[in-house]
């Protein structure tokens, strides 16, 4: 038992640290600002599996203070805070509902929701309006990031099984 718990506090340690260089990174690689986040918020999904979801959102308030805190790109500590950082943890219980058309409109649902909130949060503190001439770039962009959220969901699904079928036999994991 002590074992057990020795290795869940180190798991999430290594996980939020490693999460905390990927969001301090994502202010050295300007063009990463995106790809950083979301792949801090994936490192998530171990310690979901291993330890449960309550440690995992844990590690995911952590990882969000200390990005607020230390990230020099705030922007990618919003959409880490917004999106990333919980979507992966929030997938399992979406991927609990039995109809494939109301998960995919959840999951949807979700993103677009995540994306509004981040977009004002975003354009709130840089200043920045939008005039209505640029309607139809917002519409393509809308478009085009569903788009993206569809692959990305289906990226988080194949590193799922990666992680449970061969990654956890390679770090003798359970």
């Amino acid at each position: 038992m002590q074992n057990q718990r020795t290795f869940i506090v180190a798991l999430g340690g290594i996980m939020a640290a490693l999460s905390i260089v990927l969001m301090f990174l994502s202010g050295i690689v300007p063009a990463a600002e995106i790809a950083l986040p979301a792949l801090a918020g994936i490192l998530l999904v171990a310690v979901s599996i291993e330890a449960g979801s309550r440690w995992a959102f844990l590690i995911y308030g952590a990882v969000c203070v200390l990005s607020v805190l230390l990230a020099p790109d705030k922007q990618a500590a919003i959409f880490y805070i917004v999106f990333f950082g919980h979507y992966p943890l929030a997938k399992k219980y979406i991927e609990g509902i039995h109809r494939k058309w109301l998960q995919w409109a959840a999951k949807i649902g979700v993103f677009d929701l995540c994306m509004l909130v981040a977009a004002v949060l975003c354009v709130s503190l840089t200043g920045l309006q939008l005039q209505l001439s640029q309607r139809l770039y917002v519409i393509a962009m809308i478009v085009l990031l569903n788009v993206t959220f569809v692959v990305y969901d289906f990226a988080i699904s194949r590193l799922i099984v990666l992680y449970v079928y061969r990654l956890r036999k390679v770090l003798k994991i359970k």
